[in-house]
């Protein structure tokens, strides 16, 4: 029988979220209509900053984090290609939204 990590955590990530506690911890509560804790958010969102600055400042796509950025840019061409793409799309949504509206 071999242990499966992967499923491992995504069975705490489920029994955790069901008891009401922090799925990162398992020891606080997590902040409303989120999974996780505060503690927890801050340490993310702090770990979340060193990663980007590591990344821009080797000149290093910040969000594949695999190829080089852009000059000038802190995304590779294909990050910018598809954030553009996706911003398209999401003000092509709002502008149906607003029309089935009128």
């Amino acid at each position: 029988m071999s242990f499966d990590k992967n499923k491992w955590q995504r069975e705490q990530y489920v029994r955790r979220k069901s008891e009401g506690i922090c799925v990162c911890c398992g020891k606080r509560t997590p902040v409303s209509g989120k999974t996780v804790c505060e503690v927890c958010r801050q340490k993310a969102r702090e770990r979340w900053r060193e990663d980007y600055q590591f990344y821009k400042n080797k000149g290093i796509c910040v969000r594949c984090c695999k190829k080089k950025a852009e000059p000038e840019r802190v995304l590779c061409r294909e990050c910018l290609e598809d954030m553009k793409y996706r911003q398209r799309r999401r003000v092509a949504r709002k502008a149906e939204l607003l029309n089935l509206n009128l």
